[in-house]
């Protein structure tokens, strides 16, 4: 609340679900920006079922979250991670 503590990410989720809220409820309710658009070159990686581009995608993201623990981060990534594994 008054940014003196980080917290992980599974325990602000394990919190939301206690008080029934889900992530996309909680970032509409507190304003955060969550807008979202593939790049073009990922979005041909995703129909080209390129996954080396797509796996160098995620994990440049990932190295981004673990920088500065923007939750953000995850779940831009999210639908890029569910086509790798759909693949």
């Amino acid at each position: 609340e008054n940014n003196q503590v980080e917290v992980e990410f599974s325990t602000a989720i394990a919190l939301l679900k206690r008080i029934n809220i889900t992530l996309d409820e909680f970032t509409n309710r507190a304003e955060i920006e969550t807008e979202f658009n593939l790049p073009t070159k990922i979005s041909s990686a995703i129909e080209d079922e390129n996954v080396p581009v797509l796996r160098k995608y995620v994990q440049t993201h990932l190295d981004i979250y673990h920088s500065n623990k923007n939750i953000i981060e995850l779940k831009n990534i999210l639908p890029v991670c569910n086509q790798l594994l759909l693949m």
